[in-house]
């Protein structure tokens, strides 16, 4: 008796050991599962809260990643004799511009690669000086040339060089040169008055800038406009004087101090 009770003993022990494991290994798995499932239904409570009651900021946080607005440059008011010849008009010219920190993402500036040989040419710059200007800079935005032609412009867009952009720069021309240069003044690189006429009457000649409103994608790329505000003129402005009267007298004047050897001269 006492061996079949010993037997019986060892025979149903390491059953009820195995059927302990297969229930405490079904509740785990349960337990795991339904982690799972409450994570994933907080993940859904969280996305919908921010789709539905917090949409703003997101808004707000996507718009300074892609959004981004750019100045129209107003053109400078004319100025004309009183017979409406012209005495300093603007003319469309082009910045060169390079977001260095792109243009290294891409491999940087080859001075054996022909694009960028033509490039430094064509804003006389050596290429090698380029390339020390770009290639050991982070920036994303550096001048490589201002006031160059449309002609120029078009020449270098068709380089297709990455990181190399235009903006349109008006560039001031004085058909008159220097026989009314004393009245006419001049503008600086900015395209403000710093001298006679043109900074006298600045406020009149500057015109109103506009602006534009675009969306870029990761890449740069325009993806949308969003919103345009043309520019408006400058007011043109027409002086009593006559451009063929100041000439002849320049023209006089200067011959006579040059005659007479005097360091300079006026006449009324």
């Amino acid at each position: 008796m006492r061996l079949k009770i010993t037997t019986k003993k060892k025979i149903n022990q390491p059953i009820i050991r195995q059927d302990k494991k297969n229930f405490f290994a079904k509740w785990r798995l349960f337990i795991v599962y339904g982690l799972i499932f409450i994570s994933f239904l907080s993940l859904i409570g969280h996305l919908a809260f921010l789709q539905v009651f917090d949409p703003d900021r997101l808004i707000r946080e996507a718009d300074k990643r892609s959004l981004r607005e750019k100045e129209i440059t107003a053109l400078r008011g004319t100025i004309l004799d009183r017979t409406g010849r012209v005495l300093a008009a603007s003319v469309d010219m082009y910045d060169v511009w390079a977001d260095p920190k792109l243009i290294n993402e891409k491999g940087g500036v080859n001075a054996e690669d022909s694009r960028w040989q033509a490039l430094a040419d064509s804003i006389q710059t050596p290429v090698l000086t380029l390339a020390s200007k770009i290639n050991n800079s982070n920036a994303r935005f550096i001048y490589l040339s201002r006031h160059i032609s449309e002609t120029m412009a078009n020449y270098i867009r068709q380089l297709k060089l990455p990181g190399v952009a235009f903006d349109k720069s008006p560039k001031r021309y004085y058909p008159a040169g220097e026989n009314l240069a004393q009245l006419i003044g001049f503008t600086n690189i900015s395209g403000i008055g710093a001298e006679g006429i043109e900074h006298s009457y600045n406020s009149w000649l500057t015109g109103e800038s506009g602006k534009r409103t675009f969306r870029r994608d990761r890449f740069g790329r325009v993806i949308e406009n969003i919103a345009s505000i043309d520019s408006e003129k400058g007011q043109d402005i027409i002086l009593s004087i006559d451009q063929r009267l100041q000439n002849l007298v320049y023209k006089e004047l200067s011959q006579a101090v040059s005659f007479n050897k005097a360091d300079s001269g006026s006449a009324v």
